[in-house]
């Protein structure tokens, strides 16, 4: 069943027992869930480094670009424009 990107992130933060809309962690987690949930092509990378773990997205078309967008709008309740390059700290290689 599909479902549309406010029911899936509402539903995914419910069923998480720790989901912190101002960690950028638990954000990125959530953007993993959405793109194992709704197949898409996008794909994170982690690389681990002796400062921590580096993590970069790999974005395969503007139309997942946006969805995942709105996953992060939806999931941080922000009234200012957020997107991907936030979270990843302009860490996005797109691929279009």
């Amino acid at each position: 069943m599909i479902k549309n990107i406010y029911t899936f992130v509402s539903e995914t933060i419910e069923n998480t027992k720790y989901f912190d809309s101002s960690n950028r962690e638990c954000v990125q987690g959530l953007i993993r869930k959405a793109i194992n949930f709704y197949k898409l092509n996008s794909y994170e990378e982690i690389e681990e480094t002796n400062a921590g773990n580096i993590h970069t997205i790999h974005i395969a078309s503007m139309i997942e670009e946006n969805l995942l967008s709105k996953v992060v709008e939806h999931s941080m309740n922000s009234e200012r424009d957020i997107d991907i390059e936030d979270i990843y700290k302009g860490k996005v290689y797109r691929h279009y």
